[in-house]
């Protein structure tokens, strides 16, 4: 006998209806045509009324309008507030290899000779002998292994970005 038959109780139930059809939602009917096929065909539905909008005021817009006006100086404000200041230090520029070991004079062809094989320029300030990562090394290019000031600006990952370089 075949599996699903009406007359053994299978999938199909009283009305011609199937098991899982039963729950389609009220634009879909279910024909049975009475030898195991059926047909689902979506009726048409009257469409919701929209609800009506009331037309806003030209008052509401002026208002609108300010506030955004508003909230876009205050942004332009507070990025032009924490734009990096352009500050100015004193110090060595030196290889990624040595550091602060090569700030000073002697040191100043082993730097050429080293940045020349691939390593970084570096500044290596006088206060404290910290040493900062350059982030455009072609900016200082003439003066490697010289004392220097640099004017620039540090960037959010720690490096310096040379706005000025000038021998001392």
């Amino acid at each position: 006998m075949i599996r699903g038959c009406r007359s053994r109780g299978g999938p199909w139930r009283e009305g011609g209806r199937a098991a899982g059809l039963s729950a389609l939602p009220p634009e879909f009917s279910v024909t049975n045509f009475g030898l195991g096929t059926q047909s689902i065909k979506k009726q048409r539905v009257p469409a919701r009324p929209r609800p009506n909008r009331a037309r806003i005021a030209p008052k509401e817009i002026s208002v609108k309008k300010t506030i955004v006006l508003a909230a876009v100086l205050c942004f332009a404000g507070l990025s032009t507030w924490a734009a990096p200041k352009s500050q100015s230090w004193t110090g060595w520029i030196s290889d990624s290899k040595c550091g602060a070991k090569g700030a000073n004079a002697s040191h100043a062809s082993c730097a050429k000779r080293c940045i020349a094989a691939g390593e970084k320029p570096v500044f290596v300030a006088d206060n404290g002998q910290k040493v900062v990562a350059i982030e455009n090394p072609g900016a200082v290019s003439g003066e490697i292994g010289q004392h220097v000031q640099i004017t620039g600006s540090l960037t959010a990952g720690g490096s310096l970005h040379v706005d000025k370089v000038k021998t001392q």
